[in-house]
């Protein structure tokens, strides 16, 4: 027996002897009031016999009893308790507890032979998916192509180096990174027009999971973007996308010189042979030609036929890869695009209608469907504007393979300008740039160009209106095939590093409002950790930032590779007293950009995200100053790392950062420099997280109710 259960046998033995003790007592009782009859004086001794045999027999009972049915019992639940770490049950010896000892023993083996059979298997399907991960991993990192993945929010949950390479900015501005919006990296309008057209393919308007365009990196390099939907079928919420983007700029570079070529081959060959068929007309003409004429003109045939056949090398040392359209294209129904354009003039401050005359053509037409679109709003807008006319009517015709769209308005033109010239909106667009902010630094004239379309524009005495002439193309179902996958092999290249950056976790997380971020775990959160180094303590007075360091934080894992840094020339000199805290001196800051420059640049880094800083109240007052004097405004949810510290561990000495820190064994590298103690704070926070949740507090809103009960919310700066 262990010690509980001769405790237990303890107790149930001093029982027995209280009922012996009892017994006596009772007969002492009996005898003291009167009871004294012939039967007590008899048998009162056998009746105290009696009462400690039954004594006896009842403590043998209860030790029975105990022995083997409640010790087993418990065995047997002290065993189930520590299966685990050894199946077997012993000391169930008893006739009653026996069998059920077995029983027990024996499901708690099956049990532990199943739990390892699961656990084999769930080590080897974690080995293959590893392995899988590798594999891709490794194929998507040597493509030659970039490539994205976004959930059906487009936040980015995967992208390979190369996208990074080609969506790299030259200036200091958003970079590529995980839980990003596609729209930091990519124009608005561009992924908007593209997105809504693979969502028509869900209405049943287009027969395409794939849909392309032409875009310009941020270092101004032309790109073409295939959106792929991977999972139609899927609902809304759980679409997953593919982008695939290769810079072509070489082969725009290689398309623009072969037509240069092509057009000098072309007016060579008119010239020399009209030049030699004027020779050969002329001998044949005249007979009696003197020897001398007839031999110059023989010259003329021979100098014409050299010169052709140098002419035909350029064409021979014209590259053959180089010969496709330097335009990314794709078939182009004339009424969606008359659809997409039609949506588009709708919206903006002045609306402007559409509406067909005549039948609607189903033809086609090749070429970039987002820039067509855009051209074409900005080329009806001005004609809308001339015309005085929200009603524009738009006509189709098709004639010798070319396809004309005609906009008219039963209004004269507006047609003096200020010379009193007649309008031409083929002047107007000559030089005009597409849009304000587009991702096309071309004019529209040269998009036109590009799609071997022409504009013109003319009025009578009853209607004026502008026509756009394009070459018609025939569309089938093979050529839809081909097109969709035109761009889409990829070739492996070697590479010498081969990250690939992802978070898969970010698939099923939609994009919220910051209304809405505050039901969100702090661990879905997207959080931008940041850090002030300033010229001083006092923005009211005039003191500066001078160094701006920040961190991402996403899915509660920090992201070293996605940092933000950069020193600031302020307006004033920083004194001796802050440069011996964070080191940067004058000359630092010299040839630097002022923060007029780089604020911008930082408010897009944390665009879209929670901003997070220790003793944040004080950074934050420096950035209301410094966004006075530009349009932009930090209304980003907020956390402060110093707030919830103080709340978290009210007995702390101290919970200044370094503090802070050393409680969780962090070691600060780089401290008093803006990215330094940001990175030193995000690792502080992740921590925090884990702690606050095994706090109950999860939320957004939880944390930050939390907050307002330290004492540190009145610090005012």
């Amino acid at each position: 027996m262990n010690t509980k259960e001769l405790k237990s046998f303890f107790l149930l033995s001093v029982g027995g002897l209280a009922v012996i003790l009892l017994g006596l007592l009772l007969s002492a009782l009996l005898v003291n009031h009167g009871f004294e009859t012939s039967f007590v004086q008899d048998f009162g001794f056998y009746i105290l016999i009696s009462f400690g045999f039954l004594a006896t027999c009842f403590t043998a009972f209860l030790y029975w009893l105990f022995t083997s049915v409640f010790q087993p019992l418990n065995r047997l639940a002290d065993a189930l308790d520590a299966f685990k770490s050894n199946p077997e049950i012993s000391g169930l010896d008893s006739f009653f507890t026996r069998k059920l000892g077995k029983s027990a023993s024996f499901l708690l083996k099956s049990y532990t032979k199943l739990s390892k059979d699961s656990e084999m298997l769930a080590q080897d399907s974690r080995k293959k998916a590893e392995m899988d991960k590798e594999t891709l991993t490794s194929l998507i990192s040597e493509l030659q192509s970039g490539v994205l993945l976004c959930n059906s929010s487009f936040r980015i949950t995967l992208f390979n180096p190369k996208a990074a390479s080609i969506l790299k900015y030259v200036e200091r501005r958003t970079k590529i990174s995980l839980g990003r919006h596609l729209n930091a990296v990519l124009d608005k309008d561009f992924t908007s027009y593209l997105s809504g057209k693979l969502l028509d393919t869900r209405n049943g308007k287009h027969h395409t999971k794939t849909i392309s365009g032409l875009h310009y990196a941020p270092n101004g390099n032309p790109i073409s973007v295939h959106l792929i939907l991977t999972n139609p079928d899927s609902e809304p919420g759980s679409y997953i996308y593919v982008i695939i983007i290769r810079n072509i700029a070489g082969e725009i570079e290689k398309a623009e010189r072969r037509d240069r070529d092509l057009n000098e081959l072309r007016n060579i060959t008119r010239s020399s042979t009209a030049n030699i068929r004027a020779a050969a007309e002329t001998i044949a003409e005249y007979d009696e030609m003197s020897a001398d004429v007839k031999k110059s003109l023989i010259s003329v045939i021979h100098d014409e036929t050299i010169r052709l056949g140098e002419a035909a090398s350029i064409s021979s040392n014209t590259p053959q890869e180089g010969f496709h359209p330097a335009w990314p294209v794709q078939h182009i129904l004339i009424p969606n695009l008359l659809e997409d354009v039609g949506r588009s003039l709708k919206s903006g401050d002045q609306p402007v209608t559409l509406e067909l005359k005549g039948k609607e053509l189903a033809s086609f037409i090749k070429g970039d469907a987002f820039a067509l679109t855009s051209s074409l709003v900005y080329i009806i807008r001005r004609f809308a504007e001339k015309a005085d006319s929200t009603l524009l009517y738009v006509s189709i015709f098709a004639e010798d393979r070319l396809l004309t769209l005609r906009f008219s308005t039963s209004r004269k033109i507006l047609n003096q300008d200020k010379s009193g010239s007649q309008f031409s909106l083929e002047t107007i667009i000559q030089n005009q740039p597409l849009l304000n902010n587009s991702p096309y630094p071309h004019s529209i004239h040269y998009i036109l160009e590009q799609h071997q379309a022409e504009i013109l524009s003319s009025e009578n005495d009853t209607e004026a209106w502008v026509s756009v002439i394009f070459p018609a193309a025939t569309n089938t179902a093979e050529t839809n095939k081909a097109d969709e996958g035109k761009h889409l092999n990829a070739q492996l290249l070697k590479s010498e590093s081969r990250p690939v950056y992802y978070d898969f976790d970010l698939i099923g997380q939609g994009f919220t409002t910051n209304k809405q971020l505050g039901d969100k775990t702090l661990k879905e959160l997207n959080l931008t950790v940041f850090d002030l180094e300033t010229t001083g303590l006092n923005p009211s007075v005039g003191d500066e930032i001078i160094s701006i360091g920040a961190v991402r934080v996403v899915n509660a894992k920090l992201y070293k590779e996605d940092t933000f840094y950069e020193l600031v020339k302020p307006e004033r000199k920083v004194p001796d007293a802050s440069i011996e805290i964070h080191g940067i001196t004058n000359l630092m800051l010299e040839n630097k950009p002022g923060l007029m420059e780089i604020l911008p640049h930082f408010h897009g880094y944390c665009e879209d995200s929670v901003l997070v800083g220790h003793n944040v109240a004080f950074d934050l007052r420096f950035l209301e100053m410094a966004s006075k004097k530009t349009s932009l405004s930090f209304k980003h949810p907020i956390l402060d790392t110093l707030l919830l510290s103080s709340v978290l561990y009210e007995d702390a000495d101290s919970h200044k950062l370094d503090a802070l820190c050393k409680k969780f064994g962090i070691q600060i590298d780089g401290r008093h420099t803006a990215l330094g103690d940001a990175v030193a704070t995000a690792e502080a926070l992740i921590y925090l997280i884990d702690f606050l949740a095994s706090n109950g507090i999860y939320t957004l809103n939880q944390a930050q109710e939390l907050s307002k009960k330290s004492r540190f919310t009145q610090l005012i700066y």
